[in-house]
């Protein structure tokens, strides 16, 4: 057999195997999510493990889930923000996941998660920024660092919501020092 048809036939081997394996995990996460919503609290306890386990293949079913307990709702994000921290990589869709989940948990007043998702978001716009310099694409370089500054002020703002400061400074009783902070609803 020739040496570029026996590299092919091993490629499509190789995809062969990793579709179904995709899929299966795919299939397995759903199921445990699913464990985990609607299960007691040793199913999801088990359930929990096996997706921190499974890792980034866990984090399309995790954002699906729909849980109408607060408590396992919380348990659900928190375990998706874990994941995501844990697993991400210095890639702009990496980064833009980390991004859109933070601004949803902001949106939701999971400022604590919001917090720790805008702050890893912000370092991988920073790495991302800093690999764009290195091949001169100003363009990119630009557009990574305005992410980066974006993700800096929401990570500001998710840490005074968090503490529930509106204000720092130094309030002289006539004058205020300091710098106000942003403390609407809106996240980018």
């Amino acid at each position: 057999m020739p040496k570029k048809l026996f590299t092919l036939w091993l490629a499509v081997a190789a995809l062969s195997l990793v579709a179904p394996r995709a899929a299966q995990c795919a299939d397995d996460a759903a199921a445990l999510v699913k464990s985990m919503v609607e299960g007691d609290a040793g199913e999801r306890d088990k359930a929990e493990k096996k997706l921190r386990d499974l890792g980034a293949a866990a984090v399309p079913a995790l954002k699906e889930a729909k849980a109408e307990k607060e408590e396992v709702a919380t348990r659900v994000r928190n375990l998706l923000t874990d994941i995501l921290l844990d697993t991400a990589k210095i890639d702009p869709a990496d980064a833009a996941t980390l991004h859109e989940v933070a601004r949803q948990e902001g949106k939701a007043k999971r400022y604590s998660n919001a917090e720790r998702l805008y702050r890893r978001a912000a370092q991988l716009y920073d790495k991302l920024k800093d690999d764009a310099d290195t091949r001169k694409d100003r363009a990119k370089e630009q557009q990574y660092g305005d992410k980066r500054r974006v993700c800096d002020r929401m990570k500001d703002k998710a840490g005074h919501k968090l503490k529930g400061s509106t204000h720092t400074g130094v309030n002289l009783g006539f004058v205020r020092v300091g710098k106000d902070h942003d403390m609407s609803d809106d996240w980018e």
